[in-house]
């Protein structure tokens, strides 16, 4: 399971928020949580896997995104942000 963090409340309902999770092993397909869209997986190179998603936010409020990954376990980071 990946989980971005949460951010703070968000001041207005029409912003964007980008998700990014860095998995520590290449190769893995990342699922996107159910309500955000995903960008491309890319490597990075040839141990790392980037996944993101965004969101056009709606509604005011504090934000999180989370996801899951194929195979065993990895360390993961996981990052959001909210943009006006």
């Amino acid at each position: 399971m990946l989980d971005s963090g949460t951010t703070a409340t968000t001041t207005q309902p029409a912003e964007l928020a980008i998700a990014a999770f860095t998995l520590s092993t290449f190769g893995r397909t990342c699922t996107k949580d159910a309500n955000y869209s995903t960008f491309n997986d890319v490597a990075l190179g040839s141990t790392l896997e980037l996944c993101a998603e965004y969101q056009l936010l709606s509604a005011t409020g504090a934000q999180n995104a989370t996801g899951s990954y194929s195979g065993t376990a990895v360390a993961y980071a996981g990052v959001i942000a909210t943009y006006k």
